[in-house]
């Protein structure tokens, strides 16, 4: 019994032995076919044309595989080391190799931990043979598949795939019933592929009469291919390169539209032209087209009624005719020029499209409006009205001359800007660089201006430029400084009046007379001629403060000018002069206003009075003895006038005592 059991035993141990090892082999197994597909060799270039040779790499899991442990080898050695890169899923790596691949053939191996992962030889041998010519690359057909091929045209770093046609390079039309149907190819349609191969559905049903493939030239362009009456509301191409590989399918609408005109522009982004003119319009199709004539024969009876345009790109094409005659350019006329043009396909644009041109031949009219007789400013606006009946104004220009007396002025000049509208911004401080750069000196700033507007319509007619008998439209006086304070300003005194004089200010048009005893009034305004004034509306033996100001005709004033001076007394007395015998001294009295008065002397000096001998009074004697009188003769009358009261109360005391005894 003891025997069986032990049998038994063994038996399950042997078995769970067994079994252990068959599910680690399996384990094995399924780790390493994972790690054989976890990344593979993609694609490669062996002979460039230029640079280094090249190896891609593929993870076409759906995880990213970071690159430790991971190296290329070539027949001999360790290229290149993947330490440093993490590739993403479905992801390519393209990873130089310096050149280490030989041309005519060699292996590739890549590695993880010294083990062989995925390995491909070419040439001789190889499993690619031969090896791939130069510029071409070798890869899997598709990515990650166990075919491979060849690739005119190698994919360094992205999907294996053989360029599919350019669609916007393909012109696929289907004309009207009774004409056939043509499939066009451009320059670089198709790049680097041999045949295109055409069908009507994704049932790859062969549109191509008598079946195969549509010829690729050099350059990328095919056809036009005829592909019969039909209507089809869909075509479908697939490219086919050297080696046979074939791209996916590109699916293209028909095209059945006409070409239509999309835009029209003059160069003058106006359509009016005037005599010696070529009328120049671009026109914009909305597909590309191959010919675009206008009939000329609308604008005059001698030009072609199929003129060519110039081709400016695809779908744009420009129309410049010969010059306008006199005779053909009659104003006002409207011209409609009719353009017609065929798209790639050959459709037609049987109605056309029309563009309305106008000749215009008459200058527009323009003026400046009035300026005020005098501006302060340095900056100001001058409105103008301008118009045209025809094309209408385009814009206008400045001109103006200058003058620093308003007699003399210089040549006209122009600012040289077109101005839309009015009003027109002027500088006097620019107009003296604009004067300068006309080589005239010394003009500009403050002066005298003339203003004149020349406009141009929209045909390009201007109006007259001014000349030197031109009669300007606007002028001005640009004052914007106070004229100078009158100078010499000086004032002389005699009894009962007080002259004041001046040198005149040259830009002064007027001058205001202010006085003050305690406050200044205005007390006259004078005009620029007068140089002197007399006061007569003074009191004798006071002291007045004078000023005068200069205004210029624009308002602008000057600084004051002062002076104070006193006015003499109304009469002295003067003592007997010894000077003649038998002659009293005399009294003289202030000269009446219509009398002939002594000249004014100077402010603060008037001269002594004459007596009738002509002898004059000193000064000591005029003013200390005559003041020397003045409290004698007040005693002297006072006495009188006392004595005079006490004899009458002692007359009428003593007569009425009298009569009452």
């Amino acid at each position: 019994m003891l025997k069986i059991k032990k049998f038994i035993l063994w038996t399950v141990i042997s078995a769970l032995i067994v079994n252990f090892n068959l599910v680690g082999g399996i384990f094995k197994l399924e780790k390493a076919e994972a790690a054989e597909k976890e990344l593979m060799i993609n694609e490669f270039v062996s002979y460039p044309s230029s640079g280094s040779d090249w190896v891609e790499i593929y993870n076409p899991n759906d995880y990213s595989v970071v690159g430790t442990g991971w190296e290329i080898y070539d027949g001999k050695s360790e290229i290149k080391d993947l330490s440093s890169y993490i590739i993403g899923p479905k992801k390519f790596l393209a990873v130089d190799v310096s050149n280490r691949l030989d041309n005519n053939g060699d292996s590739i191996y890549l590695k993880r931990d010294g083990s062989t992962i995925d390995e491909i030889s070419y040439g001789s041998g190889g499993e690619i043979n031969p090896a791939p010519l130069q510029g071409r690359s070798a890869g899997r057909f598709s990515d990650g598949n166990d075919k491979w091929t060849y690739f005119s045209y190698p994919t360094k770093g992205e999907s294996n795939k053989v360029p599919a046609p350019d669609g916007d390079k393909i012109v696929v039309n289907s004309n009207p019933p009774g004409n056939q149907d043509t499939i066009l190819g451009n320059e670089n349609a198709s790049k680097d592929l041999l045949t295109i191969s055409l069908y009507s559905d994704a049932g790859l049903t062969n549109l191509i009469p008598g079946g195969g493939n549509i010829e690729v030239f050099a350059n990328g362009s095919f056809g036009p291919i005829n592909i019969g009456d039909n209507e089809y509301d869909e075509i479908y191409l697939i490219a086919i390169d050297e080696y046979g590989n074939k791209s996916e399918i590109v699916h293209k609408v028909n095209d059945i539209q006409k070409p239509v005109a999309l835009t029209f522009s003059s160069s003058d982004l106006d359509p009016y032209y005037k005599p010696g003119d070529q009328i120049s319009i671009t026109v914009k199709y909305n597909e590309p087209v191959i010919s675009v004539t206008a009939d000329l024969t609308v604008i005059d009876s001698s030009m072609s009624s199929e003129f060519a345009l110039n081709q400016i790109s695809a779908d744009t094409y420009q129309l410049i005719t010969p010059v306008l005659s006199e005779a053909a350019a009659i104003e006002g006329r409207d011209i409609a020029i009719l353009f017609t043009a065929k798209d790639t396909a050959s459709n037609p644009d049987t109605e056309g499209s029309t563009y309305k041109v106008t000749i215009d031949k008459t200058a527009p009219s323009a003026t400046a409006r009035p300026l005020p007789s005098a501006i302060t400013k340095k900056t100001f606006n001058i409105d103008y009205t301008a118009s045209d009946a025809t094309s209408g104004v385009d814009y206008v220009q400045l001109w103006f001359s200058y003058s620093s007396d308003g007699q003399h002025y210089t040549d006209w000049v122009s600012d040289e800007q077109h101005y839309p509208s009015s009003p027109i911004p002027f500088d006097t401080e620019n107009a003296k660089a604009i004067f300068a750069a006309n080589g005239i000196q010394n003009a500009g700033g403050d002066g005298y201006y003339d203003f004149y507007i020349v406009a141009t319509d929209k045909a390009g007619n201007s109006s007259a430029e001014p000349s030197e008998y031109t009669i300007e439209q606007a002028s001005t006086l640009v004052d914007t400084s106070a004229p100078a304070s009158p100078s010499g300003f000086s004032a002389s005194a005699a009894d009962g009046y007080v002259k004041l004089s001046w040198v005149p200010v040259p830009d002064a048009e007027y001058y205001e007379i202010w006085r003050a005893s305690s406050d200044f009034v205005l007390i006259a305004t004078l005009p620029a001629s007068q140089t002197s004034y007399v006061d007569k509306d003074v009191t004798r033996g006071k002291t007045y403060q004078y000023k005068i100001i200069a205004i210029d005709s624009v308002g602008h004033r000057s600084e004051a000018a002062l002076i104070s001076i006193a006015v003499p007394r109304l009469f002295t007395i003067i003592p007997k002069v010894k000077a003649a015998p038998k002659t009293a001294p005399v009294v003289t009295a202030p000269p009446s206003p219509k009398e002939e008065v002594a000249p004014p002397v100077a402010a603060e000096e008037v001269k002594p009075p004459v007596t009738e001998k002509g002898k004059i009074l000193g000064e000591e004697e005029k003013q200390g003895k005559a003041r020397n009188w003045t409290p004698v003769i007040v005693i002297g009358s006072l006495i009188i006038l006392f004595i005079a009261a006490y004899l009458g109360w002692s007359w009428y005391h003593k007569k009425t005592t009298t009569e009452r005894w």
